[in-house]
């Protein structure tokens, strides 16, 4: 998708007309209603594990044998890793090819009320930013 700097396109819509003498009242209604140039997100796009890794340890999605996965990169083991629900067990993926970060999340509207345990989630969450996996890639000891 390409975007329109439509402030940009109205100016040289009106120095085109001025200068062909052309410009009219209904040219002048219609520029002026123009949408204002829409702010573009950064379109965040896959990074080959060849080109770089990850700088810090977190979450990130992965691409592995086809699939697409959100794990965790240890920058300690430069390894990614990846949580078994039913257990919490830990296991490498070492046949990574690609990785992004992971989006922002959505903002929280202020009105809706926290789940109850929220706080403690949160707890847990920041405590498990600087969680670092113990297992060694190199011996797939833990």
């Amino acid at each position: 998708m390409r975007l329109i700097d439509a402030d940009a396109l109205k100016a040289e819509i009106i120095r085109r007309r001025k200068a062909a003498k052309t410009l009219t009242g209904v040219d002048m209604v219609m520029l002026t209603d123009a949408q204002p140039t829409v702010e573009a997100e950064p379109v965040v796009r896959w990074i080959s594990v060849k080109d770089r890794l990850p700088e810090k340890s977190g979450d990130v999605l992965v691409c592995s044998r086809g699939y697409c996965l959100p794990v965790t990169y240890s920058q300690r083991w430069k390894a990614f890793n990846a949580s078994d629900y039913d257990d919490g067990t830990k296991h490498a993926i070492n046949s990574v090819t690609h990785w992004m970060p992971l989006p922002e999340p959505p903002e929280e509207d202020e009105a809706v009320e926290k789940e109850p345990g929220y706080e403690e989630a949160v707890e847990m969450a920041q405590y498990c930013e600087h969680y670092e996996p113990t297992y060694n890639p190199e011996d797939g000891s833990m």
